[in-house]
C-alpha cells in the first residue's frame, strides 16, 4: 500500500493508528506534530511539510483532518513517505540530467532528488530549503510563479549551466510539481532532426545536380550528332 500509517490523535494526547505499533517513543504527543497543530488552524484536508517520522518511516509527510463538531479536538491522518512519492511520481526517466521536484505553496521543498533526513530524530526539527529564499533570482522567480499555481515554462540559469523548468500546480495538495531539465537535452532531438534535414537536403541537391549535369551531358551529345548529320546530310547532297 502506498499509505504507511493511519491515526487519530486528540485534544487529551490519545493517540491511535494503524497498522498497531507498539514502539513508538514514550515522548511523543500527537498534540505537538505539525499535521495535528496544522488540521486545527485549517478547515479541510491539509498537507505538512516532510518531517522524520516516530515510528522509523524516514522522512515522511502526512495528510490531516480535523473531525469536524468534535469536542475534543480529533484529528485523523495519515502518512506517505517520501520514498513513496518518489518512487510513485518523481522516480521517472526524463532523458538526460532532467528531474522532477516538489514544493509547497510556502515554498519549501517537499522532495526533490537526493532528500533525505541524514541523522535526524524524529524529535528534531527537520526544514528543507525554501526556494522563495534562493540566492537564485530566477529560481526564487519562478518558485513565486509556482506558488501561485501557474502553469508555464522558463529558462533559467542553474549552477552555470542553462535549464527549462517546466512547472504546474498539484490542486489536490497545494503543492506545484517542476520538471528541470538541461537546455541542450531538450534542443538535441531539434539539432539532429535540423542537422538531418540539412544532410538530406544537401544529398537531393548533389542527386539533381548530378541528373541535370547527366543532361546536359545528353543533350550536347544529341547536339553534336545531329549537327553532325546536318553536315554530312548537306555534303552527300
Amino acid at each position: 500500500t502506498d499509505i504507511t500509517w493511519i491515526y487519530i490523535g486528540t485534544g487529551s494526547g490519545i493517540f491511535r493508528l494503524y497498522p498497531y505499533a507498539d514502539d513508538l517513543p514514550a515522548t511523543f504527543d500527537p498534540r505537538n506534530r505539525e499535521w495535528y497543530q496544522k488540521a486545527l488552524l485549517q478547515e479541510g484536508i491539509v498537507w505538512s511539510r516532510p518531517y522524520v517520522d516516530a515510528g522509523g518511516s524516514g522522512l515522511t509527510v502526512t495528510s490531516s483532518y480535523r473531525i469536524p463538531d468534535s469536542t475534543r479536538d480529533w484529528v485523523i491522518g495519515a502518512d506517505v513517505t517520501i520514498e513513496t512519492i518518489n518512487q510513485m511520481i518523481l522516480d521517472t526517466s526524463f532523458g538526460g540530467d532532467g528531474y522532477a521536484m516538489l514544493i509547497g505553496s510556502d515554498g519549501h521543498v517537499i522532495t526533490r532528488p537526493g532528500l533525505t533526513a541524514e541523522d535526524q530524530l524524529w524529535d528534531e526539527s527537520f526544514t528543507t530549503e525554501n526556494l522563495l529564499e534562493a540566492q537564485n533570482r530566477e529560481i526564487k522567480y519562478v518558485a513565486q510563479k509556482m506558488i501561485r499555481g501557474e502553469t508555464g515554462i522558463s529558462r533559467i540559469s542553474l549552477d552555470r549551466s542553462d535549464v527549462f523548468v517546466a512547472y504546474a500546480p498539484v490542486k489536490t495538495t497545494g503543492w506545484s510539481i517542476a520538471i528541470v531539465m538541461p537546455v541542450e537535452t531538450v534542443i538535441e532531438p531539434a539539432t539532429l532532426t535540423g542537422e538531418k534535414l540539412s544532410q538530406q537536403t544537401a544529398e537531393t541537391a548533389d542527386q539533381i545536380d548530378r541528373q541535370i549535369t547527366s543532361s546536359m551531358h545528353l543533350f550536347i551529345i544529341t547536339m553534336v550528332i545531329l549537327i553532325g548529320a546536318a553536315v554530312l546530310g548537306s555534303a552527300l547532297f
